[in-house]
């Protein structure tokens, strides 16, 4: 599946020259939007994405999914900032209720 997935990045990124990869796939790239950095690892069965941008990776994930037709997939996630972020709004909205119930 590696040259269906650089015939997908060749497609979908734009690039200074078209990628070419026949068992390995390393890919460092530059989000234009919000300049995150993104890379894409691929061996054989795997593809890891590190990126910090939780909807620019679930985007990416998507777009690679529908175009190599798959339905199901296992993925594991870390954003530790994004979960941290989180966990703050979290314990603000549950002071908030807590003292609303006071």
């Amino acid at each position: 599946r590696i040259n269906r997935v650089v015939m997908w990045i060749n497609q979908n990124f734009l690039l200074d020259e078209e990628i070419a990869a026949d068992t390995e796939l390393d890919l460092r790239l530059m989000a234009l939007r919000t300049g995150c950095p993104i890379s894409l690892h691929m061996i054989p069965g795997t593809i890891t994405i590190h990126c910090e941008d939780i909807d620019l990776v679930g985007d990416i994930v998507q777009a690679l999914a529908a175009s190599l037709n798959i339905e199901n997939l296992t993925s594991t996630a870390n954003f530790p900032d994004f979960i941290e972020k989180l966990r703050e709004v979290l314990v603000r909205w549950t002071s908030f209720t807590t003292s609303d119930r006071s």
